[in-house]
């Protein structure tokens, strides 16, 4: 019910090149002959991996994980793939999400309609990869205009993670509508191999360095790191550039 309640925004780079949005395992992974055994599972973009129960009498399932880093959603445990892993039983449709390292999605609440939903605050998740970094570019614009592209009335947010630091800048700024004024809510940090803290945010154009309330969480696996930053600790809109940081260790 969480998982379903949200609407992933961003799934820009399929739109232009022209690939499916709900894929096959096999379809970002052609070389790898046991991706194609895994049939009952599905990408969505390349960067969320659904593993769902098929089974009424399943409490649990085996997940494949093709190549890359990966932390599941439920619990932030993250796993370096190709590799077969016991899902966590549990009801909820997130028990059976993995998330790519060295991406960013970002969410937004359900609503009645898209018009009530387009005023949720948004949640902003970063899943770096075992390097530490990310990076994503996510596109806005009305959801309704057919050629929104061509007179440039959108915009590119491009999300860069690296050295403890994440950056958040304007490719492209064409779209001005109040959407762009939506504070984000909370804010997650999977995938970290050491406990961070001590959280900064400075804002475009100021040198400010302005404290962050914010958790790091062990995950269960005992070994990796997730950063939240939750709602209202940040008062910061989607149309601000920013860049944020933290002390790892």
């Amino acid at each position: 019910k969480q998982w379903y309640q949200r609407r992933v925004r961003g799934q820009y780079k399929a739109a232009v090149d022209s690939e499916a949005t709900l894929r096959p395992l096999e379809f970002d992974n052609p070389t790898d002959s046991k991706a194609a055994l895994y049939t009952d599972q599905v990408l969505f973009g390349d960067t969320i991996l659904y593993s769902p129960r098929v089974r009424a009498d399943e409490d649990s399932r085996v997940t494949y994980l093709p190549t890359g880093y990966w932390c599941a959603f439920s619990n932030g445990n993250c796993y370096s793939g190709p590799k077969e892993v016991e899902t966590a039983s549990g009801n909820e449709p997130s028990s059976f999400v993995f998330m790519k390292g060295g991406n960013v999605l970002l969410t937004q609440g359900a609503a009645a309609t898209t018009t009530l939903a387009r005023k949720e605050k948004f949640g902003l998740i970063v899943i770096v990869d075992k390097e530490g970094t990310a990076n994503s570019t996510r596109f806005f614009d009305d959801g309704q205009s057919a050629n929104s592209v061509s007179q440039g009335y959108y915009t590119l947010i491009n999300y860069a993670v690296a050295n403890e630091t994440m950056k958040v800048s304007f490719e492209k700024n064409g779209y001005k509508d109040d959407l762009m004024s939506i504070k984000y809510g909370s804010i997650h940090i999977y995938g970290f191999t050491s406990k961070v803290s001590d959280v900064k945010v400075v804002r475009s154009g100021s040198t400010d360095k302005e404290s962050v309330k914010s958790s790091c969480l062990l995950a269960d696996d005992g070994v990796t790191y997730k950063l939240v930053i939750r709602e209202n600790s940040v008062d910061i809109a989607l149309k601000e550039e920013f860049s944020m940081s933290w002390t790892a260790g």
